[in-house]
Protein backbone atom coordinates (compact mmCIF):
# COMPACT_ATOMS: atom_id res chain seq x y z
CA UNK A 1 0.00 0.00 0.00
CA UNK A 2 1.15 3.39 -0.84
CA UNK A 3 2.23 6.08 1.80
CA UNK A 4 0.00 9.54 1.47
CA UNK A 5 3.75 11.07 0.81
CA UNK A 6 3.71 8.43 -1.72
CA UNK A 7 0.45 9.53 -3.73
CA UNK A 8 0.99 13.15 -3.17
CA UNK A 9 4.21 13.04 -5.15
CA UNK A 10 2.45 10.58 -7.42
CA UNK A 11 -0.26 13.30 -7.77
CA UNK A 12 2.76 16.44 -8.20
CA UNK A 13 4.00 14.07 -10.93
CA UNK A 14 0.91 13.81 -13.22
CA UNK A 15 0.15 17.51 -12.33
CA UNK A 16 3.47 18.37 -13.37
CA UNK A 17 3.58 16.28 -16.20
CA UNK A 18 -0.20 17.60 -17.44
CA UNK A 19 1.50 20.86 -16.97
CA UNK A 20 4.21 20.54 -19.12
CA UNK A 21 1.84 18.55 -22.00
CA UNK A 22 -0.26 21.60 -21.87
CA UNK A 23 2.75 24.38 -22.26
CA UNK A 24 3.93 22.16 -25.26
CA UNK A 25 0.60 22.04 -26.77
CA UNK A 26 0.23 25.49 -26.38
CA UNK A 27 3.74 26.53 -28.04
CA UNK A 28 2.77 23.94 -31.02
CA UNK A 29 -1.09 25.58 -31.60
CA UNK A 30 0.96 29.11 -31.69
CA UNK A 31 3.88 27.84 -33.96
CA UNK A 32 1.10 26.07 -36.09
CA UNK A 33 -0.85 29.48 -36.06
CA UNK A 34 1.76 31.77 -37.30
CA UNK A 35 2.52 29.04 -40.29
CA UNK A 36 -1.29 28.89 -40.94
CA UNK A 37 -0.78 33.01 -41.17
CA UNK A 38 1.76 32.90 -43.05
CA UNK A 39 0.37 30.30 -45.90
CA UNK A 40 -2.47 32.77 -45.75
CA UNK A 41 -1.00 35.70 -46.01
CA UNK A 42 1.17 34.39 -48.94
CA UNK A 43 -1.98 32.99 -50.95
CA UNK A 44 -3.44 36.57 -50.80
CA UNK A 45 -0.60 37.81 -51.68
CA UNK A 46 0.00 35.70 -54.77
CA UNK A 47 -3.83 36.09 -55.54
CA UNK A 48 -3.24 40.02 -55.83
CA UNK A 49 -0.03 39.67 -57.72
CA UNK A 50 -1.96 37.75 -60.15
CA UNK A 51 -4.68 39.29 -60.38
CA UNK A 52 -2.38 43.02 -60.78
CA UNK A 53 -0.77 40.87 -63.82
CA UNK A 54 -3.61 39.96 -65.63
CA UNK A 55 -4.61 43.78 -65.27
CA UNK A 56 -1.50 44.50 -66.73
CA UNK A 57 -1.85 42.17 -69.65
CA UNK A 58 -4.91 43.89 -70.20
CA UNK A 59 -3.58 47.51 -70.13
CA UNK A 60 -5.41 48.09 -66.19
CA UNK A 61 -3.12 49.73 -64.36
CA UNK A 62 -3.01 51.31 -60.19
CA UNK A 63 -1.15 54.43 -59.06
CA UNK A 64 0.57 51.40 -57.02
CA UNK A 65 1.78 50.22 -60.25
CA UNK A 66 2.93 53.28 -61.37
CA UNK A 67 4.85 54.07 -58.40
CA UNK A 68 6.30 50.58 -57.94
CA UNK A 69 8.84 51.63 -61.33
CA UNK A 70 11.62 53.66 -60.95
CA UNK A 71 12.02 57.24 -61.62
CA UNK A 72 13.79 56.40 -65.17
CA UNK A 73 11.28 53.87 -65.78
CA UNK A 74 8.17 56.14 -64.68
CA UNK A 75 9.72 58.49 -67.39
CA UNK A 76 9.74 55.97 -69.84
CA UNK A 77 6.59 55.07 -69.07
CA UNK A 78 5.29 58.53 -69.49
CA UNK A 79 7.36 58.30 -72.97
CA UNK A 80 5.52 55.33 -73.79
CA UNK A 81 1.45 57.36 -72.73
CA UNK A 82 2.44 60.19 -75.07
CA UNK A 83 3.19 58.21 -77.52
CA UNK A 84 0.07 56.36 -77.36
CA UNK A 85 -1.36 59.94 -77.41
CA UNK A 86 -0.18 60.84 -80.58
CA UNK A 87 2.85 62.90 -79.79
CA UNK A 88 6.07 61.88 -81.84
CA UNK A 89 9.98 63.08 -81.73
CA UNK A 90 9.84 61.83 -78.07
CA UNK A 91 13.16 61.89 -76.04
CA UNK A 92 13.46 61.12 -72.63
CA UNK A 93 16.81 63.19 -71.11
CA UNK A 94 19.59 61.57 -69.83
CA UNK A 95 19.22 60.16 -66.19
CA UNK A 96 20.42 63.03 -63.60
CA UNK A 97 20.02 66.63 -63.36
CA UNK A 98 17.76 67.57 -66.47
CA UNK A 99 16.89 71.24 -66.34
CA UNK A 100 12.96 70.78 -65.25
CA UNK A 101 12.10 68.74 -68.07
CA UNK A 102 12.75 64.75 -68.12
CA UNK A 103 10.73 64.63 -71.63
CA UNK A 104 11.07 66.65 -75.24
CA UNK A 105 8.55 65.39 -77.50
CA UNK A 106 5.97 66.89 -80.47
CA UNK A 107 2.19 67.19 -81.13
CA UNK A 108 2.47 68.47 -84.76
CA UNK A 109 4.80 71.73 -85.24
CA UNK A 110 4.45 72.43 -81.26
CA UNK A 111 7.31 71.06 -79.36
CA UNK A 112 6.59 70.17 -75.33
CA UNK A 113 8.71 69.76 -72.60
CA UNK A 114 7.01 67.39 -69.96
CA UNK A 115 8.66 66.98 -66.44
CA UNK A 116 7.26 63.52 -64.97
CA UNK A 117 7.56 62.97 -60.88
CA UNK A 118 6.96 59.58 -59.61
CA UNK A 119 5.39 60.06 -55.81
CA UNK A 120 2.71 58.56 -54.17
CA UNK A 121 -0.54 59.72 -54.81
CA UNK A 122 -1.77 61.07 -50.86
CA UNK A 123 -2.26 64.22 -49.25
CA UNK A 124 0.19 63.16 -46.65
CA UNK A 125 2.56 62.12 -49.24
CA UNK A 126 6.02 63.77 -48.16
CA UNK A 127 7.14 64.42 -51.66
CA UNK A 128 4.10 66.47 -54.21
CA UNK A 129 4.76 68.30 -57.47
CA UNK A 130 5.27 71.71 -55.65
CA UNK A 131 5.92 75.73 -56.84
CA UNK A 132 9.23 74.73 -56.82
CA UNK A 133 9.00 72.39 -59.67
CA UNK A 134 6.49 74.34 -61.73
CA UNK A 135 8.90 77.08 -61.68
CA UNK A 136 11.71 74.90 -63.09
CA UNK A 137 9.53 73.40 -65.85
CA UNK A 138 8.55 76.90 -67.08
CA UNK A 139 12.33 78.24 -66.58
CA UNK A 140 13.56 75.39 -69.30
CA UNK A 141 10.51 76.48 -70.71
CA UNK A 142 11.55 80.51 -71.15
CA UNK A 143 15.08 79.55 -71.92
CA UNK A 144 13.93 77.77 -74.61
CA UNK A 145 11.21 79.29 -76.15
CA UNK A 146 8.87 77.04 -75.53
CA UNK A 147 5.42 77.85 -74.71
CA UNK A 148 3.67 74.17 -74.36
CA UNK A 149 4.68 71.89 -71.63
CA UNK A 150 2.99 69.01 -69.66
CA UNK A 151 3.78 67.98 -65.91
CA UNK A 152 3.01 64.21 -65.31
CA UNK A 153 2.79 62.59 -61.67
CA UNK A 154 1.65 59.70 -60.04
CA UNK A 155 0.90 61.64 -56.84
CA UNK A 156 -0.43 65.23 -55.95
CA UNK A 157 -0.73 68.73 -57.34
CA UNK A 158 0.14 70.94 -55.17
CA UNK A 159 -2.49 74.20 -55.28
CA UNK A 160 0.32 76.50 -55.10
CA UNK A 161 1.77 75.13 -58.25
CA UNK A 162 -1.58 74.75 -60.29
CA UNK A 163 -2.51 78.41 -59.37
CA UNK A 164 1.37 79.33 -60.34
CA UNK A 165 0.47 77.73 -63.99
CA UNK A 166 -3.07 79.32 -64.25
CA UNK A 167 -1.87 82.53 -63.83
CA UNK A 168 0.87 82.53 -66.51
CA UNK A 169 0.76 84.56 -70.15
CA UNK A 170 -1.94 83.01 -72.15
CA UNK A 171 1.02 82.20 -74.18
CA UNK A 172 1.98 79.35 -72.19
CA UNK A 173 -0.14 76.15 -72.62
CA UNK A 174 0.75 73.54 -69.43
CA UNK A 175 -1.32 70.28 -68.74
CA UNK A 176 -1.51 69.04 -65.78
CA UNK A 177 -2.10 65.07 -64.44
CA UNK A 178 -2.26 64.33 -61.31
CA UNK A 179 -2.19 60.64 -60.41
CA UNK A 180 -5.71 59.88 -60.58
CA UNK A 181 -6.07 62.40 -63.64
CA UNK A 182 -3.49 60.42 -65.49
CA UNK A 183 -5.17 56.63 -64.86
CA UNK A 184 -8.66 58.53 -66.38
CA UNK A 185 -6.77 59.46 -69.50
CA UNK A 186 -4.57 55.98 -69.92
CA UNK A 187 -7.89 54.16 -69.09
CA UNK A 188 -9.92 56.21 -71.00
CA UNK A 189 -7.16 56.07 -74.31
CA UNK A 190 -7.04 51.70 -72.95
CA UNK A 191 -10.63 51.16 -73.66
CA UNK A 192 -10.66 53.37 -76.98
CA UNK A 193 -7.28 50.80 -77.87
CA UNK A 194 -7.65 47.78 -76.18
CA UNK A 195 -4.28 45.66 -75.67
CA UNK A 196 -4.43 42.44 -77.23
CA UNK A 197 -2.31 39.77 -75.42
CA UNK A 198 -0.85 36.61 -77.55
CA UNK A 199 -0.95 33.40 -75.17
Amino acid sequence: MNSPMDILIGYFVNLMFIVILGIALIKFIILFAKCLHKIINMFIYYRQEKKRIDNLKQGILTLEDLHDLSPNEFEHWCASFLDKQGYTNIEVTPVGPDGGKDIICYRGNLKFYVECKRYVYSKKAKYKVDLEIARKLVGAMEGNQVVDGMIITSGIITNEAIEYINSLPECFDIKLYDGKDLLKEYDNFRKLSPVTIKT
